[in-house]
């Protein structure tokens, strides 16, 4: 299943959207749970097609997922440069707990 009206609605800000957890609270209302607590929730698709989703116009849609995945990448290039950095202090320090290299 997908977007029916692809001219009212940008796929990219409905992910963002579902992740975000902004629709947990209407969720908990209409999930109900079996007796056994097996962690499987339970919504009638009458239920679910009844809440209320904020939808933005298209063209606020695109701006928002368009900045949600430009901070998902500039967030990962960080984690990328953590680590090299990382890296890097471990081989300084070991240069320096072995003796190879002397602080003045």
């Amino acid at each position: 299943m997908g977007i029916k009206n692809e001219k009212k609605c940008y796929s990219d800000f409905f992910v963002y959207l579902f992740e975000s957890g902004c629709l947990e609270k209407q969720l908990s209302l209409i999930c109900r749970e079996g007796a056994r607590n097996h962690g499987l929730l339970n919504v009638s698709k009458e239920d679910f097609f009844n809440m209320s989703v904020p939808v933005p116009s298209l063209n606020e849609q695109k701006r928002i997922a368009e900045f949600l995945l430009a901070n998902e990448k500039e967030l990962s290039l960080l984690k990328q440069q953590l680590a090299l950095y990382k890296k890097q202090k471990q081989g300084l320090m070991q240069k320096l707990l072995t003796g190879e290299w002397r602080v003045k």
